[in-house]
């Protein structure tokens, strides 16, 4: 079934742009670059920690706003693969360039096929590819297709024991499903299930779950004094429980809002490196709504 899976997947690959000389790499190390954090913890359960990984955008950075260093640039271009989000707000600028730069790596979009949402809206409408919201590891449910790209491109690759590798995509994938549960079991449980939160990352959740996100954030742009007296009022009306914040993002308009409605504020970092507790920590919030 993996094998199948695998051949299935590398027909659908509209993800793939370059690729040469990976069996030359191996002899030399093997790198491989990540766009964001999430995905390099994949990468190292899959391989076993076989790999460097080149993670573009480190910890407490802005995604909208990153720009790479020359160290990552020059990993990027000892790189067998690049896996990218697709969309996500740095890409936009600099996958153009990394693919002029590099002749030898081959280019991974995790997130072909996967249906998309509309950018910067909370009823989660399916939206065309060009105007889509990029957060989509942060649902287990889609995690679970982008894992699965992942690993198929790493069999594709031959550089590792496919044994070795078809049992680390096991315990991933048991993982994610464990994961997928949590949430499933926080919608059956939560009392309410709208949450505020400053940028909108969690679309996805709130789509595959049936939450509703209401976001701080406008497309893009800091919210308006009005609209943040019309969110103060919902937040009170509603009795809406959390403000979720990220370290990646502005506080102070949700501290207003928290402190004006009476909702505690929770920090919660969808782009840090373990996934696994990230997600499940999230999972109890959103219960306990």
């Amino acid at each position: 079934m993996m094998k199948s899976r695998l051949f299935s997947l590398i027909i659908l690959l509209s993800i793939i742009t370059v690729f040469t000389g990976c069996t030359a790499k191996k002899e030399q190390g093997i790198t491989m670059s990540v766009s964001i954090l999430p995905q390099k913890q994949w990468l190292d359960i899959l391989t076993g920690k076989q790999v460097h990984v080149n993670c573009l955008l480190p910890p407490g950075s802005n995604p909208a706003t990153y720009s790479p260093t020359p160290k990552q640039m020059k990993e990027m271009n000892q790189s067998v693969y690049y896996f990218y989000i697709d969309q996500l707000g740095f890409e936009n600028v600099w996958l153009p360039k990394f693919k002029d730069l590099n002749e030898t790596t081959m280019f991974i979009n995790t997130t072909a096929g996967i249906v998309r949402l509309e950018g910067h809206h909370h009823e989660g409408s399916v939206a065309e590819h060009e105007e889509s919201d990029p957060h989509l590891w942060v649902s287990p449910k889609e995690a679970k297709k982008m894992v699965e790209i992942m690993y198929a491109m790493l069999g594709y690759s031959k550089l590792f024991n496919q044994s070795t590798l078809d049992s680390n995509y096991v315990i991933l994938q048991n993982d994610l499903n464990k994961l997928d549960s949590l949430f499933k079991d926080a919608a059956l449980n939560a009392q309410q299930k709208t949450f505020v939160i400053y940028h909108p990352a969690l679309a996805y959740i709130a789509h595959d779950y049936g939450f509703e996100q209401i976001s701080i954030e406008k497309e893009g742009k800091e919210p308006t004094a009005a609209y943040i007296k019309q969110l103060i009022d919902e937040v009170k009306s509603k009795k809406i429980k959390y403000i979720f914040i990220q370290k990646q993002f502005d506080k102070s308009n949700a501290q207003v809002i928290a402190e004006e409605s009476g909702a505690e504020l929770i920090e919660i970092d969808p782009l840090g490196y373990d996934y696994m507790a990230e997600s499940e920590k999230l999972a109890n919030y959103l219960k306990n709504l």
